[in-house]
């Protein structure tokens, strides 16, 4: 069982992680404009399949908070998940 919750933790930092590594670093030298297109860019990229993957097994494990995860943004599924990962932080 912890190793299960392990490799499920571990799965969700891996997969949030890589798809807030995408979004450009904020420089004071960049152009708010430039920033904002380079932002678009890396968030509309085509999803790669293993991230379809994760995002339909979100849809499955979390039915009632991600039925929509192919749809939503990394920010709107960092947010939803928020809870749930602090409800595992909590039961440690």
């Amino acid at each position: 069982m912890l190793r299960e919750q392990l490799q499920r933790t571990t799965a969700h930092l891996v997969w949030l992680s890589s798809n807030v590594a995408k979004i450009p670093r904020f420089d004071i030298s960049l152009s708010l404009g430039l920033y904002v297109t380079e932002a678009h860019m890396a968030m509309t990229l085509p999803r790669r399949a293993d991230d379809m993957a994760f995002r339909q097994k979100l849809a499955i494990d979390f039915p009632a908070t991600m039925a929509q995860a192919e749809q939503m943004s990394v920010v709107e599924i960092a947010r939803a998940m928020a809870p749930v990962y602090e409800s595992w932080q909590l039961k440690q």
